[in-house]
């Protein structure tokens, strides 16, 4: 008895470790795959290898049936982030585990079982960069062959939002056109166009996630994706129309927006952000230069009709005087800070800025070469970088002593300037940048011994020395 408990024993332990023995199937386009054999003899995909841009899984490999996708399969570090882009799930999966596609920027996933998968999808919910999953009844195609070349299909659940967690990170627009061909050697040569609408409401839920924060650049407009002169139709709206967001509605429930949420929509005029964010990070509307509008759930303005304000915090400035007067409190609320770029590539000639403003953010004057004065808060922290950059007409500025640190190029190309008073309360200047490049003629006027006078001796500017 005893002897056939050990024979079983070590009958079990060999098919145990028999069906963890991992093993190598060299596949076509020099594309291999690692695998083990389960209990049922059914097999685990465990480790992909070789130039996967378009990834066929097989249904079988030498005659067993492929039916579940372990972890990690792109642990190959010749695998970079970029190489797969599109990968093809035969039928027969029905189990894939949630970090199995970790290591690569996933685009298309496309499944081959009808309109259903065998496993649970929710394994691509932490892939934000998957933007379409599609269900065709094509069986898997056969290794032998390649994928067939043109019209891609109907993208059944199409990510028209990316969404990690809570996060809304990436709004795409909806999808025009999409097909996708096949190189010579395998490739995936994706082909698609996108346009957003011209009114966005953002959803709270998106694919069973409350969305509470949008994040960095989630609606920054970077150009429309892959349009060819094949078609004209699409290509005709493109080029008629290439900044169609015209509105955002934010929901009640989202508490913070990223950095440069909205950026370079030119178009858009009217945001609606609820009273619940309670976060707003930079330059959420650099670039949006048609935007005269924000209010909050209620309709209430957010600023007056000079300036976009939230809360404590001016946005951008839309009125149409060349001299500007900055109020110290709009809607109820102390002005202490400002944003980036508010008078970038403006007409404005003059600024005179509350005593209440603690704060500017970069490029706050930059490029206006119609500024000529500037009367700053007396309670400013810090002039940021290129803070005034490129402001040729520029000539009286006053830096006040509650300023203790001034930005790389700051007064970049401010040719203007012949004397500026930089006095020993400023204690911090970066001095691998010459923050008056191209302004040898500028006159330092500080303190003997500051950092201001270090600076000037470095860059062989002329100094005269003040009480």
């Amino acid at each position: 008895m005893r002897l056939y408990a050990i024979i079983l024993l070590i009958i079990v332990s060999f098919g145990t470790l028999f069906s963890q023995q991992e093993y190598l199937y060299k596949g076509p386009n020099l594309i291999n795959f690692s695998y083990t054999v389960n209990a049922d003899n059914t097999l685990t995909l465990t480790l992909v290898s070789g130039h996967p841009y378009a990834l066929i899984i097989p249904a079988k490999i030498e005659n067993r049936t492929v039916t579940k996708i372990a972890s990690n399969i792109f642990s190959d570090p010749k695998i970079k982030k970029y190489d797969v882009v599109i990968i093809y799930i035969p039928a027969t999966v029905t189990s894939i585990e949630k970090d199995s596609f970790n290591g690569v920027e996933l685009g298309t996933v496309v499944i081959y079982s009808g309109d259903t998968a065998g496993f649970d999808l929710s394994v691509f919910d932490d892939y934000p960069s998957i933007d379409a999953i599609k269900f065709t009844k094509e069986n898997s195609p056969d290794f032998r062959e390649s994928p067939r070349v043109g019209y891609f299909g109907n993208i059944l659940d199409h990510r028209e939002y990316v969404v990690h967690d809570n996060v809304l990170t990436k709004y795409r627009g909806k999808i025009l056109f999409h097909r996708g061909s096949y190189s010579i050697v395998g490739q995936y040569i994706p082909d698609q166009i996108r346009m957003a609408d011209s009114e966005v409401t953002i959803p709270t839920e998106l694919y069973g996630k409350t969305i509470t924060i949008i994040a960095k650049e989630a609606f920054k407009r970077e150009g429309q994706q892959y349009s060819t002169s094949d078609y004209k139709d699409i290509t005709a709206q493109l080029r008629d129309n290439p900044y169609p967001l015209k509105k955002v509605i934010i929901p009640y429930g989202i508490t913070s927006i990223g950095d440069y949420a909205f950026a370079d929509n030119k178009s858009l005029a009217e945001v609606v952000i609820p009273s619940s964010v309670t976060e707003i990070g930079e330059g959420i509307f650099t670039g949006v230069e048609a935007l005269k509008v924000v209010t909050d759930e209620n309709g209430n303005l957010c600023g007056d009709e000079n300036f976009i304000a939230i809360k404590n915090k001016i946005y951008k400035y839309i009125g149409n005087s060349e001299d500007v007067v900055i109020p110290s409190e709009i809607n109820g609320y102390t002005i202490t800070e400002m944003d980036e770029k508010i008078f970038f590539r403006s007409n404005v000639k003059s600024v005179t800025m509350p005593d209440t403003v603690e704060k500017i953010g970069k490029w706050c004057f930059a490029e206006n070469k119609s500024l000529t004065a500037v009367i700053l808060s007396k309670r400013l922290a810090a002039l940021p970088e290129s803070s005034f950059s490129n402001c040729t007409a520029l000539q009286d500025i006053v830096i006040p002593d509650s300023v203790t640190a001034i930005g790389i190029n700051a007064f970049n190309r401010c040719s203007a300037i012949t004397k500026i008073v930089l006095n020993s309360t400023i204690t911090s200047i970066d001095l691998n940048y010459n923050m008056f490049w191209q302004n040898s003629k500028v006159i330092i006027l500080t303190q003997e011994g500051s950092i201001a006078d270090e600076y000037a001796k470095k860059y062989n500017l002329s100094v005269e020395y003040i009480d």
